[in-house]
């Protein structure tokens, strides 16, 4: 099929409207808050990958025909439940293992999805309030941390309020985010000096915008950082987005 058609569009804009819904059921499926979509949708590539075309065959199968690579994918591994609760190993060459013969190695948190190019595991957890890799899964698709906290076994540093805050925060990101996207296309679209009369604004819509920028200050500074929301969670958190999501993206998509 040529590439820059109509057709051709149709199918990329198709595959990106799936995911989009695919990540947000997962998300909403298990509460989880918006900072972990890029875990979400590396998770469903990785499921996605499995399901058979019209001829029978997976994304993987016709990966792995093209030759040896490094991505490593097991369905038995990719089918567990994407913010589930999960108990792990750290490797003894982990930073967070000072004796390797003595330290307790085991982590417990949420489970965000399978590494590619190792056969390991992602774990939120509930201790360094970050992302981590570890090996040795135990999961428990039954359990999920961030919808019922008091279905885990034994007491986490997790609760109703954390989750809360974190959402919160999460949200407001976004409405701002979005707010200065609207704006940026708002002044890449002003008109020219001989248009602004005819395109001016009345009294009843500045007063809409300035209400709208008052709300999102207001909303905005509400929310205050809380424990789960310190610095390096959000520098583990950018570097999940920035090394994780795009590369493997591409990989899965353009079979």
């Amino acid at each position: 099929m040529p590439a820059y058609t109509h057709t051709f569009n149709a199918r990329a804009e198709g595959a990106i409207r799936i995911c989009k819904e695919k990540v947000r059921a997962l998300l909403r499926r298990a509460n989880m808050p918006r900072r972990f979509w890029p875990d979400a949708l590396l998770h469903w590539l990785r499921t996605y990958a499995h399901w058979p075309d019209k001829a029978g065959h997976t994304a993987w199968e016709k990966l792995d025909e093209l030759g040896s690579h490094a991505l490593c994918h097991d369905l038995e591994r990719d089918r567990h439940v994407f913010g589930s609760y999960v108990t792990g190993h750290l490797p003894r060459e982990h930073p967070h293992v000072a004796d390797t013969t003595h330290d307790d190695r085991a982590e417990k948190g949420v489970y965000l999805g399978n590494d590619l190019p190792t056969p390991t595991f992602w774990l939120w957890s509930f201790r360094h309030r970050k992302a981590m890799r570890l090996s040795d899964p135990k999961h428990f698709d039954h359990i999920l941390p961030f919808l019922q906290p008091a279905d885990v076994h034994h007491s986490i540093p997790l609760d109703s309020d954390d989750i809360g805050r974190m959402h919160a925060i999460d949200d407001a990101a976004t409405f701002e985010a979005g707010e200065h996207d609207m704006q940026t296309h708002a002044v890449e679209e002003a008109p020219d000096a001989g248009e602004q009369d005819a395109g001016e604004p009345d009294a009843g819509e500045c007063d809409a915008a300035a209400d709208m920028r008052r709300v999102t200050r207001a909303r905005t500074h509400a929310v205050k950082p809380g424990p789960l929301t310190d610095s390096g969670e959000q520098a583990q958190v950018q570097e999940q987005e920035s090394v994780k999501a795009p590369a493997k993206l591409l990989q899965l998509l353009t079979l």
